[in-house]
């Protein structure tokens, strides 16, 4: 009796351990294989804001919205992925004083704290005012730390001219390839759930 006791309650402990596994896999799993986050300053659950202080200013409001003006570098800002992803399409709506300042983007690799990909910020003026500019980052060597992708922004030389980036909007748009029945399996493998038979 006792023996089979024990052998439920074993039983219902990997049950409700792959159970869970397989609920946070639902709520993770992205068929798409598409995942847009956009951050206009103001409270984001995938987002965590710019820093430090001293280099950005307090987000302040204008007539187009909020805005977040940066004047030292780098900047960081992390980003809720929840699992891996190929890239990371960056989408930034920003003004620049002056004008000629360069402006660039990074994501923090796996080999440390040190370690990040940058990408020039390539943008287009807008009617009204505001210049979109975008960069492709390539993730597969990013530093995943509890589902979280750390960014950069950069723009050398901005305190030596005291030049400032006004920045409104940030959209981050992960993409891995779609889901398939190999890519489920997969992605089942990563929960660590290998032990269900399928």
């Amino acid at each position: 009796m006792g023996q089979s006791k024990k052998g439920w309650i074993t039983v219902s402990a990997g049950t409700i351990a792959a159970v869970a596994a397989l609920a946070l896999l639902i709520i993770d799993f992205n068929i798409s294989g598409e995942k847009t986050i956009l951050y206009s300053f103001v409270p984001h659950p995938a987002v965590v804001p710019l820093s430090p202080v001293g280099r950005v200013q307090k987000i302040q409001k204008s007539p187009d919205g909020l805005f977040q003006e940066m004047v030292g570098e780098p900047v960081y800002f992390d980003v809720r992925a929840s699992q891996p992803y190929r890239q990371a399409q960056i989408a930034i709506e920003f003004q620049k004083d002056p004008e000629g300042m360069p402006f660039s983007i990074g994501v923090q690799l796996e080999e440390g704290e040190w370690a990040w990909h940058l990408e020039q910020i390539e943008g287009q003026l807008q009617p009204d005012g505001w210049v979109i500019g975008e960069a492709t980052l390539p993730l597969s060597r990013a530093r995943l730390s509890d589902g979280w992708i750390r960014f950069l922004l950069a723009s050398p030389g901005i305190e030596d001219r005291r030049g400032r980036i006004l920045l409104r909007k940030i959209r981050v748009t992960f993409l891995k390839e779609p889901a398939t029945a190999r890519t489920v399996l997969r992605r089942v493998r990563e929960y660590g759930l290998s032990f269900l038979p399928f």
